[in-house]
């Protein structure tokens, strides 16, 4: 079951916080998520990314991005160009419910997407991650708290496996852009023959 406005108002008050606006960020089935001021971009050089390299960790948290920051409204998201950041809004979801992160249509129609398949699970707490990619040509400035997702809060049947008790947690509690943890996987570790399981 999708939760509706009045459930949606309750979530916000006791699950969320830095909410500015709280009616105007409720929709019929949905909140509406705003990004935060720093950002991570692909850093301009082009390197190899080989996920089975027992270097992965060191070329992922030194070569692959850079920080920015919206704020200082310098920054110009170029066409086929991506960037990360996270929500504005710290977000907890509940043992007994998962989210589903959707783009704005807005931003759509602007050639900006994100990905259709972002999910919360259940136990999830911290700044959810976004991703922007511009697949228009245009440059695309974005200004820092800007409204770019909605959230469906869906409540699940049966008892959840909370996310800060999975084996490949990686990223709980999460409160700025952090890298991709490739290298912490569990599959990785097997295939490479780190961790017997």
């Amino acid at each position: 079951m999708i939760l509706a406005t009045s459930q949606l108002k309750k979530f916000q008050i006791n699950n969320m916080e830095n909410v500015l606006e709280k009616e105007f960020t409720l929709k019929g089935a949905s909140i509406d998520l705003r990004i935060n001021n720093k950002i991570k971009v692909l850093k301009k050089n082009t390197i190899d990314i080989d996920l089975l390299d027992d270097n992965l960790e060191h070329i992922i948290e030194n070569d692959l991005y850079e920080e920015k920051e919206l704020a200082n409204k310098d920054y110009w998201l170029e066409p086929n160009q991506y960037m990360y950041g996270n929500t504005y809004e710290k977000i907890t979801i509940p043992k007994d419910k998962c989210a589903i992160l959707l783009p704005r249509s807005t931003f759509a129609r602007m050639g900006l997407i994100l990905p259709l398949s972002q999910y919360a699970n259940p136990g999830y707490s911290g700044h959810l991650p976004i991703i922007i990619f511009n697949s228009s040509q245009n440059r695309i400035k974005i200004p820092p708290y800007y409204r770019v997702m909605q959230m469906l809060i869906i409540e699940i049947k049966g008892e959840a496996q909370v996310y800060e008790k999975q084996n490949d947690e990686k990223y709980h509690n999460e409160t700025e852009p952090s890298n991709p943890k490739n290298y912490k996987d569990m599959d990785i570790k097997q295939i490479l023959g780190i961790d017997k399981v």
